[in-house]
C-alpha cells in the first residue's frame, strides 16, 4: 500500500526538514532519508530479493497505489502537488502483480470513514480474499488427514442428544440468572468446571440441551462448543470413556481444523507406522492427543465449552478416570493459557467431590419452572382459574423439584378433571400420590394391571424397556398389532380389522393410553451414515432392512423407568403377585411374539422362492460331486441317508431346470453365473411384491433368538405354546428360509443348538414325548 520500492521524491522535503533539526542542534540521522531516495541501490537489493522469494514460493501479491497527491501547507521543495509516491515507484513492474488505485492521498488510503468506504471496501475485499485462499490450502493439506476425524465418528454419537425434546418455554431460564452460572460462562472460577446436580427425571438432560442451544447462539467468534450426552441403556460406546473422547475429539476437528496439525504422528519407523494405523482404539492415545491440543495455544481454540450430560449413566468404573482426566486437562490448558471450561450434569449420588467446582442444584431452582408447565397445561385444558392456584402449588411442593414427576402427575389429574372429577376429588388425589418416582411408578402399574388391555399393556412396557434396537414408528404400528392376545394371521387381515392403526398419530395416543404416559414418541436424527453390505447370493437382491430412514422412535419417557422395571423394584407388587418375571418373561413374550410375526401369510411366496433357489443349488452341488467322484473312480457312489435333509426333500420337485438353466453336464456345476443371476431373479420377483409391508420382519429375524437366550439367561423356559409355533408350525424353517446367512442346518434341534439353546431342546422333547404319551 503506496510501498516506495523506486524511492519518493518526497525525501528530498524530508532532508530539508533533517537539516533544518540539525540546525537547532537536535541528533537526527539522514541513512533513512537516503534510503527513500530515487534510484536508491538499498532498495533496488530489496526488490530484487523479494522478485526471488516470489518465483520460489509463488505467493500472491496486490498492489494498491494512493489516486491523489498529498496537500501540504507548506510546498517545500515541491513546485507542484504531487504523489508522495508515485506510480512508477509503487509498482513492482512484475507481469505477476494485480494493482489497483485506490481514491486517495498517501495518509488517506489507509483510513476509512466506515465499512461502507469504497476504499475499505477494495481492501477488505481483498484481504478476506487472501484468507480464504490460505484457508482454501491448509485445508487441503488436511484433507488427506480426513480418516482421522472419520475413525473417531461412530453412529450413535448423537443420538442420545438429539432424542432429549427441548424443554418448555421460560422453565429454564432460571439457570441464567444463577451467580454460579454466570461466574462460569464469564469464567471468573478457579478450574473452569460446573456441576448441575439433581434427582433422576429433575430434568438435567432437558437443560443441558437448552443450555447447548443457548451457549451456540451467543458464545463469540472462535469459541467451540462441544457437547457429548451419556446413555447408560445405549451401545457400548454411548456408555463408556472411549465414546466421550472420541465425540470430543470429533467435534473438535470438524470446528477447529488447527487442533488437527498438532495431533499427526510425526515417526518414519515402519513398525510405529504399523501400530499407528490402529491407533483410534487405544484409550491412551486418545486421551494423549486432546492433552496436546489444550497444553498448546497456537493450536487450541480461543475458547473452548464441554458440556457433558448424565454422567452417572457411564460405565461406574470410568467415572473416577474421567473426572481425574478433566481436572488434568483443564489444570494443564489453565498454565499454558487455553481457555476451556467444563459443565457436567448428573444425579447426587454417588458423591463427587471437586476442588474448586462450581455447582448448581436443581431442585432449589426448579419451582418456577414446574409452577409455569403446571399453569400453562391446566389453562390449555380449560380448569377454572379458581382451582389452577391451588393445584399448582399442592404439585409444586410434593414434587422435591423432580419435573418427571409432574409432567406424570398432571396427565394423570387431567383424566381425572376429563372424567368429571371435581375440585376436591382432585385435590385429594394429588396429596395421595407418593412423593418419589418408583413409588409413582408402582401406583401407574396398579392402574395399568386393573385395565381391561393390562395384557397388551405389559407387552407394550416389554418390547418398549427390553427391545435390542431403537424400533421405529413403521415397525411398532407392527408391533401393537402381534402383541394382542389373538394376534392377525396376516398383514391384510390386520388392515381390514377394528384395530389397524391407520395415522402415526392414531398410534401415538394409543401408546400413551396404554402405557398411561410411560413410553412416548420421540423424534430423532437418524445418524446412522453406513449401510448394511450383503454378499449372500440368494438373500441380496430380496433383503429388507427397516432400521433407517425414520427420525420417529418409541421408548420409555425416562431411563427411571427401564431402571424401574428391569432393577425388579420391590414396590411393584401387582405383577410379583402373580409370579410374573417382567425382564423374563418379557423376552420370551417378544420371542413369540417374533414367531407370529413370521408365519404371516404374505411371507409365504418369499419363503418359496428362496427354498426352491437353496434347494436348486444344493442338487445342482450334489450332481457335481457325484460327477467328480464318478470321473475319478469310474462308478457312481450312492448318496448315505445322512446325506439327505429335509431341504432336499422339502421341494422334491425343485432342481435348476424349475429356474431355465440348462444342466451341461460340466463337472463344475457349483454356483454359476448363470445359476446366480437366475436365483437372484426369482428370489427379487418374491421379494418385490412384499414391498416395505413387512416391516417387523428384519428385526424378528434378527432378534428373535437374542430374546430367547436373554430369557435362558433369566432362569425361563418356553411354554409349550411358543414351542408349538417354533415345531409343530415349523416357524424355525421359515426362519431358516428367510435369513441371510445359510448354514448346514437340517432340523430344529440343529437351530436351538446354533442359536446357544440346548435347554429347549431337552424342554421340547419333553413335551413331545408327554403328548405321543
Amino acid at each position: 500500500m503506496g510501498t516506495p520500492h523506486r524511492g519518493s521524491t518526497a525525501a528530498g522535503v524530508g532532508e530539508l526538514v533533517r537539516k533544518a533539526a540539525s540546525f537547532v542542534l537536535m541528533d537526527t540521522n539522514s541513512l533513512v532519508l537516503n534510503s527513500l531516495a530515487l534510484r536508491n541501490s538499498d532498495l533496488e537489493r530489496c526488490q530484487d530479493t523479494f522478485s526471488s522469494l516470489w518465483s520460489k514460493y509463488n505467493f500472491q501479491v496486490k498492489t494498491f497505489q494512493e489516486g491523489l497527491p498529498l496537500e501540504l501547507p507548506l510546498r517545500l521543495g515541491q513546485s507542484k502537488m504531487t504523489k508522495i509516491v508515485p506510480d512508477i515507484s509503487s509498482c513492482l513492474g512484475d507481469w505477476r502483480e494485480r494493482a489497483e488505485i485506490l481514491n486517495g492521498d498517501h495518509r488517506s488510503m489507509c483510513r476509512y470513514a466506515n465499512t461502507k468506504d469504497p476504499n475499505y471496501k477494495k481492501v477488505s475485499t481483498e484481504l478476506r480474499n487472501v484468507y480464504e485462499h490460505l484457508h482454501n490450502r491448509i485445508v487441503q493439506e488436511l484433507i488427506h488427514k480426513k480418516q482421522d476425524i472419520q475413525h473417531m465418528k461412530y453412529p450413535e454419537m448423537f443420538f442420545r442428544q438429539l432424542s432429549i425434546g427441548l424443554p418448555e418455554d421460560d422453565t429454564c431460564q432460571w439457570l441464567l440468572g444463577t451467580a454460579s452460572f454466570k461466574a462460569w460462562i464469564q469464567r471468573d472460577n478457579a478450574n473452569g468446571l460446573l456441576q448441575i446436580i439433581g434427582k433422576p427425571g429433575s430434568g438435567k438432560s432437558n437443560l443441558m440441551r437448552w443450555v447447548l442451544e443457548i451457549i451456540e447462539t451467543k458464545v463469540d467468534i472462535g469459541t467451540c462448543v462441544l457437547s457429548h450426552f451419556f446413555n447408560g441403556r445405549g451401545e457400548p460406546l454411548e456408555h463408556s470413556f472411549e465414546g466421550l473422547i472420541r465425540s470430543i475429539l470429533y467435534q473438535l476437528w470438524t470446528q477447529h481444523l488447527p487442533s488437527l496439525i498438532v495431533t499427526q504422528k510425526r515417526s518414519s519407523d515402519t513398525q510405529v507406522q504399523k501400530l499407528d494405523a490402529i491407533w483410534y482404539k487405544w484409550l491412551g492415545t486418545l486421551k494423549s492427543k486432546l492433552e496436546q491440543i489444550f497444553s498448546d495455544p497456537d493450536f487450541a481454540p480461543q475458547r473452548t465449552i464441554i458440556l457433558i450430560d448424565a454422567l452417572d449413566e457411564c460405565d461406574s468404573q470410568d467415572v473416577p478416570e474421567i473426572l481425574y482426566f478433566l481436572d488434568k486437562l483443564m489444570t494443564q490448558a489453565r498454565i499454558r493459557g487455553v481457555q476451556l471450561d467444563v459443565c457436567v450434569s448428573r444425579r447426587e449420588y454417588p458423591n463427587i467431590a471437586f476442588k474448586n467446582t462450581l455447582e448448581i442444584h436443581m431442585d432449589r431452582h426448579n419451582v418456577v419452572g414446574i409452577e409455569q408447565y403446571t399453569r400453562r397445561r391446566f389453562e390449555m385444558a380449560g380448569i377454572p382459574e379458581r382451582d389452577i392456584g391451588l393445584w399448582q402449588t399442592t404439585i409444586s411442593e410434593k414434587s422435591s423439584g423432580i419435573f418427571l414427576w409432574v409432567v406424570l402427575v398432571v396427565d394423570m389429574i387431567l383424566k381425572e378433571f376429563a372424567n368429571g372429577e371435581n375440585n376436591k376429588f382432585v385435590l385429594t388425589r394429588i396429596k395421595s400420590l407418593p412423593q418419589t418416582l418408583g413409588a409413582l411408578y408402582a401406583e401407574i402399574i396398579k392402574d395399568i394391571m386393573a385395565g381391561e388391555d393390562s395384557e397388551m399393556a405389559l407387552r407394550l412396557l416389554q418390547w418398549a424397556i427390553l427391545a435390542t434396537d431403537r424400533l421405529r414408528v413403521r415397525e411398532w404400528h407392527h408391533i401393537l398389532a402381534f402383541i394382542r392376545k389373538e394376534p392377525p394371521d396376516s398383514l391384510e387381515e390386520w388392515k381390514e380389522s377394528d384395530y389397524y392403526t391407520t395415522t402415526d398419530a392414531q398410534l401415538e395416543r394409543k401408546i400413551k393410553a396404554l402405557s398411561r404416559g410411560l413410553v412416548e414418541i420421540q423424534v430423532v436424527t437418524d445418524t446412522s451414515t453406513t449401510g448394511i453390505d450383503i454378499e449372500s447370493i440368494i438373500a441380496g437382491a430380496g433383503s429388507l432392512d427397516s432400521t433407517t430412514g425414520d427420525s420417529r422412535i418409541v421408548r420409555p419417557i425416562h431411563e427411571t423407568v427401564a431402571e424401574f422395571f428391569v432393577n425388579g423394584d420391590t414396590s411393584w407388587a401387582a405383577l410379583k403377585a402373580i409370579g410374573y418375571h417382567f425382564v423374563g418373561d418379557g423376552h420370551l413374550q417378544i420371542t413369540s411374539t417374533c414367531l407370529d410375526y413370521l408365519l404371516i401369510e404374505e411371507l409365504n411366496g418369499l419363503v418359496s422362492a428362496r427354498r426352491r433357489a437353496q434347494s436348486a443349488i444344493q442338487d445342482q452341488t450334489a450332481r457335481g460331486r457325484a460327477r467328480a467322484c464318478r470321473d475319478k473312480h469310474g462308478s457312481w457312489l450312492r448318496r448315505s441317508d445322512s446325506a439327505t435333509s429335509f431341504m432336499s426333500s422339502a421341494s422334491s420337485h425343485s432342481s435348476i431346470h424349475d429356474l431355465g438353466i440348462k444342466d451341461n453336464g460340466a463337472s463344475e456345476p457349483l454356483q454359476t453365473p448363470e445359476l446366480v443371476k437366475a436365483l437372484n431373479e426369482k428370489v427379487f420377483l418374491a421379494a418385490s411384491t412384499l414391498g416395505d409391508d413387512p416391516a417387523l420382519m428384519s428385526y424378528a429375524l434378527n432378534r428373535m433368538f437374542v430374546h430367547a437366550r436373554a430369557a435362558l439367561a433369566q432362569g425361563k423356559s418356553p411354554d409349550e405354546i411358543l414351542l408349538k409355533k417354533l415345531i409343530k408350525h415349523r416357524c424355525w424353517m421359515r426362519w431358516y428360509f428367510l435369513q441371510e446367512d445359510f448354514k448346514d442346518i437340517h432340523t430344529w434341534q440343529d437351530v436351538l443348538y446354533s442359536q446357544e439353546l440346548c435347554p429347549w431342546i431337552s424342554e421340547a422333547e419333553r413335551i413331545i414325548k408327554n403328548a405321543k404319551t
